[in-house]
């Protein structure tokens, strides 16, 4: 028997040898396995499972006294191993052969005590073959779930324990092994990872900073695991705050990649919501500071985890500071009302206590009075029975406590944001796609919340819509029609889009109008503005719509001229309005409706081409779009007050130059209008 082992076994071992040398000359070249590999390929399964086989018998008969040799057993394990070794054995189509491998080694930890060499084994293939992390990581889960090996999990880490923080930092590719097989393991057995957490600990202040990093990934993967349950005893509690001061500290790490990592780690927890309600504005300050950072990829997981902060928050859906701040005024002072109530009542219950004694001790000086102190005793007790009065822990005081404490932390929490904001528009004009993209989507996410500021950040996303890079492009477009055409959509339909519209254009700056006819140009391409939003926009300009400011009328005004550099036909189409309402009675009280309209008509000027033999279309010179236009160049020179006529008028001189027959004759007349009304004047 131990011969045919020993054969059986050395044979294995040669094989996978030649198969592993054979698969390392032919990396790259594209050629016919030869007919012995194939021949393994087909035996090695078969190969294994006899070795399962005999390790099933009574090997303890064959030696005397009956305890299996350690040659023998490593016989059997060297095999397995060796198999392991093989790179192909990561691969899917070798999971049957794997399998096999796990039922050798753990027949032989169940049966013969192997778990300590094993153990060792393990950590020494690990720094030898990177590709074996996920095999032997499932080979501990197949140890420990189906041979009932408890102690694998604690020996294995004892092992890497051990090794030297200096030897970790010179050999990266055995640390990197290490740490992915620790981080594996934690995520399959999490609860046997706990206890033996303290044997890693010290590795956080090692040199090597993969092992750091490693190490702080466990840290959260066990409190997002294990420790984020609802009933979790004292002990639990006082570890998991533990764990997540580590992870809080090191987000300061010296180190880039251990920074960038536990941020992420904080965003999966932020995710799965495993952060305690009192660590969250902590965290919160501390993300703060690394918006600043040198490293964009810590940069960029700072930006991640606060927008998942702000979409996880356990406060509110929306976070309007000033509507929190006066609800937290009101509040506040409700509860004070409350707390003194409650007080007024303490005081009265000590009176009352005291006041019972008296009545007791009158009894000591006349037995013939008990009767007496009896009816005394039990005046004061039907008192206090009618008239109740709150204690200190009365339970509506309780509930009032509580909801200025969560108000005071909503509040809270939305001012940090807010202080966000500002750094966050800076890295909108950072040269790191990445910093764009994260940037943007925070933003999306504030303005969605309600944070008192996102719309700065909003309108400086207008600018993007130049971009060279076309991912950055796409990105604004689909976050300007998730904010303002998804939602309308969804809510009121066309005129919720217009309305969410003509919120964008209230305000904008000329370089944010230039930007947002731009964008406005391409959602008329894609289709997501449609039809029924112009119509809207002309009832709302030509006051049809009820309720509509002179003001909303000229922002939607302003829309339709963005949309007539596509579709010039929404102005071609509606001229005689446009000059019934623009230039008429309105046109003479609001100049900017008049720069507005004459902004839209210019809009259906065909551009200038010098090859071109067509002559653009032009209207008649007493067309009444220019008596109108005359008529308010001239009369509108006497209001003084009116700052905006100059750029009214040199709209409307571009507008006349460019559409009309003969332009120089209605100027002309217009000049000697206005010097004759110069003259009269002075």
């Amino acid at each position: 028997m131990k011969m045919i082992v020993y054969l059986i076994t050395q044979l294995s071992e040669l094989l996978e040898r030649e198969s592993i040398e054979r698969q390392s000359l032919l990396t790259g070249k594209k050629k016919k396995d030869s007919e012995e590999s194939i021949s393994w390929e087909e035996s090695r399964l078969k190969t294994l499972h006899f070795m399962y086989i005999i390790l099933q018998l009574s090997l303890h008969r064959v030696f005397d006294p009956p305890v299996a040799e350690e040659d023998f057993i490593n016989c059997f394990a060297n095999a397995a191993f060796r198999t392991l070794e093989n790179p192909i054995m990561a691969h899917v189509r070798y999971k049957n052969v794997r399998l096999s491998v796990y039922q050798i080694l753990g027949s032989l930890n169940a049966r013969f005590d192997y778990s300590l060499s094993c153990s060792f084994n393990l950590v020494q293939e690990l720094k030898l073959f990177e590709h074996m992390v996920s095999p032997l990581a499932e080979a501990v889960e197949v140890f420990f779930r189906e041979y009932g090996c408890r102690s694998i999990v604690m020996e294995v880490i004892q092992e890497i324990s051990r090794l030297d923080s200096k030897e970790l930092s010179r050999d990266a590719s055995a640390t990197k092994s290490y740490s992915s097989f620790l981080l594996e393991i934690t995520e399959r057995l999490p609860d046997s990872v706990k206890p033996s957490l303290s044997l890693l600990i010290h590795h956080l202040d090692g040199e090597s900073y993969m092992m750091r990093k490693c190490i702080l990934n466990i840290l959260g993967e066990i409190v997002m695991r294990v420790l984020s349950k609802e009933d979790l005893d004292d002990i639990s509690k006082e570890n998991r705050s533990q764990f997540l001061e580590y992870l809080e500290d090191y987000i300061h790490d010296s180190n880039a990649h251990v920074r960038s990592s536990v941020l992420a780690m904080w965003s999966k927890l932020c995710v799965a919501k495993a952060i305690p309600l009192s660590r969250q504005n902590s965290v919160l300050k501390r993300t703060l500071g690394r918006l600043q950072d040198k490293s964009s990829n810590v940069r960029k997981q700072a930006v991640t985890l606060l927008t998942s902060l702000l979409q996880c928050n356990p406060y509110t859906f929306s976070l309007p500071i000033e509507e929190l701040e006066s609800q937290l005024s009101e509040e506040n002072k409700k509860y004070e009302e409350l707390e003194a109530a409650a007080s007024k009542g303490q005081d009265i219950k000590k009176w009352d206590d005291e006041a019972i004694a008296r009545s007791h001790r009158w009894d000591i000086y006349d037995d013939e009075d008990f009767d007496e102190d009896e009816d005394i005793y039990g005046g004061i007790k039907s008192f206090f029975e009618v008239s109740p009065l709150p204690g200190p822990e009365d339970e509506s005081l309780g509930k009032q406590r509580i909801l200025v404490a969560y108000l005071k932390d909503s509040v809270s929490f939305g001012c940090l944001m807010n202080d966000s904001l500002p750094c966050m528009c800076q890295l909108l004009a950072s040269k790191q796609v990445s910093d764009i993209l994260e940037a943007i989507d925070f933003f999306v996410t504030a303005f969605e919340f309600g944070l008192l500021n996102a719309m700065m950040g909003v309108r400086r996303m207008l600018s993007l819509i130049w971009s060279q890079e076309a991912v950055v492009k796409d990105a604004v477009v689909k976050a300007y029609k998730r904010l303002f055409i998804d939602v309308g959509s969804s809510s009121g339909g066309s005129l919720q889009v217009v309305k969410n519209l003509i919120v964008l254009v209230r305000g904008a700056t000329l370089g944010e109008c230039a930007s947002l006819e731009a964008l406005v140009g391409l959602l008329v391409d894609s289709r997501d503005i449609q039809k029924d939003c112009y119509t809207i926009l002309w009832q709302i300009f030509t006051h049809v719509m009820p309720d509509t400011s002179e003001e909303s009328a000229c922002d939607a005004l302003l829309l339709i001229g963005m949309i007539a550099l596509k579709e010039p036909s929404v102005v071609s189409s509606n001229i005689p309005i446009l000059v019934e309402h623009a230039f008429g009675p309105r046109g003479h009280k609001s100049f900017r409706l008049v720069t507005e309209a004459c902004k839209a008509l210019m809009k259906i000027v065909p551009p200038f081409k010098s090859d071109s033999l067509e002559t653009p279309h032009r209207f008649d010179e007493d067309d009444p779009l220019f008596e109108s236009l005359h008529k308010i160049l001239v009369q509108g020179m006497s209001s003084k007050e009116r700052f905006d006529y100059i750029p009214m008028a040199k709209a409307a001189i571009t507008v006349i130059y460019d559409l009309s027959e003969h332009p120089d004759r209605r100027m002309g007349m217009i000049a000697k209008e206005l010097m004759i009304g110069k003259e009269l004047i002075g």
